[in-house]
């Protein structure tokens, strides 16, 4: 009697089950990809940080004194903010970059974009040559911050939008903690965030206990060179020269000047994604951010920001990435200390905790148990 041959064949149910059980396996692989993917960018970013307070500390060992936040002064023609003229903290730390050829042709009395060739015979490459051709992507910018950034700024009045990536800066020098502003005084920029509904958004000394205030005399005056102002200063400032519209500083701060001590004092931050706008995790139109493109080059001097908002239920940070801290790490943002130590701060962070911290002279000890 013949018997039936049995197929070698998967039923259409065998299949099935097949495909069910690797699209789970891709369910829970691609998680864990991402997820060590994002580690590995972390780590890099922690690198950046490194390398770039390495920069400093050797900076300050050579110069006795930390390299400026930004050196600026006046435009003779308006004086606006926006218009501010000078060189970024980065400019200063070209030769510990190996890019001392570089540095060594930027005219530092000229605007960090100016178009008009250097040299006493006008033949030498021109600021503006200079910067745009030092590729600083490798150290400069964080690999979690979006890459598709279409980098903007105005010369002359004129929007240049075919700039490399590689001439932005994902970090930033935070030389002022700026307690007294209101919320009357909030940037253009912050005004049409909260009148877009994309965020509520609050001052810095709303967000303060009142114990934090008075140990620094209230609410500081801003930019007056006393003491009381200087407890709200971070370890890099800027120097000012000549007139400009908020006073004159010519401020150059050394290690023996951060007396609430290296290790506990913050050097740099993440201010990432800019020029492009992000606000609570969200991308908006650049439009919200208005004609202010032009402030986020590594060479240029408002690469330094100054913190002064906060998220209204009392986030410090992460809040939009306008002139303030924000990370594309979730969670929080990474920072590097006055010793070159890097560490991960959370959002929930104290206020408290994080003004102690900041500031190089307020009198306070810090407790950095508090930071990752």
């Amino acid at each position: 009697m013949k018997t039936k041959r049995q197929s070698d064949a998967f039923t259409l149910v065998e299949l099935l089950v097949v495909i069910a059980i690797i699209a789970l396996l891709v369910s829970i692989l691609i998680p864990a990809v991402n997820s060590a993917r994002e580690a590995a960018r972390r780590t890099q970013c922690m690198n950046n940080l490194k390398q770039l307070g390495v920069a400093v500390l050797t900076y300050e060992a050579s110069q006795q004194r930390f390299p400026p936040a930004a050196r600026e002064w006046p435009n003779p023609v308006d004086g606006a903010s926006p218009k501010t003229l000078g060189h970024g903290m980065y400019s200063f730390l070209l030769p510990y970059f190996d890019e001392r050829v570089a540095y060594e042709k930027i005219d530092f009395k000229k605007h960090w974009s100016d178009r008009e060739p250097n040299g006493a015979d006008g033949t030498s490459p021109s600021n503006f040559d200079v910067t745009h051709s030092i590729d600083l992507g490798g150290v400069t910018l964080c690999p979690s911050a979006p890459e598709v950034r279409r980098h903007k700024y105005d010369q002359d009045d004129i929007r240049d939008e075919d700039n490399s990536l590689n001439e932005n800066a994902d970090y930033s020098p935070v030389y002022y903690l700026d307690a007294r502003r209101t919320t009357s005084q909030m940037s253009v920029v912050t005004e049409r965030v909260v009148q877009n509904d994309l965020l509520q958004i609050d001052t810095i000394w709303s967000l303060l206990p009142d114990r934090v205030k008075d140990n620094r005399r209230n609410a500081p005056t801003r930019w007056d060179d006393d003491v009381q102002n200087q407890k709200w200063w971070g370890m890099l400032q800027k120097e000012r020269l000549g007139t400009v519209s908020n006073g004159s500083q010519n401020v150059r701060i050394g290690a023996a000047h951060v007396r609430d001590g290296l290790s506990s004092t913050f050097m740099l931050f993440e201010s990432a994604g800019r020029p492009d706008h992000f606000v609570a995790n969200q991308k908006v139109p650049n439009s919200i951010m208005g004609d202010y493109n032009d402030a986020f080059r590594w060479a240029a001097p408002s690469i330094a920001v100054r913190l002064d908002e906060t998220c209204y239920d009392g986030q410090l940070f992460n809040c939009q990435n306008w002139d303030e801290l924000y990370s594309f790490h979730r969670g929080g943002i990474m920072v590097v200390m006055g010793d070159g130590a890097t560490h991960f701060l959370i959002d929930e962070m104290d206020p408290e905790v994080f003004v102690s911290l900041y500031t190089m002279q307020g009198g306070d000890i810090a407790d950095v148990s508090q930071i990752e």
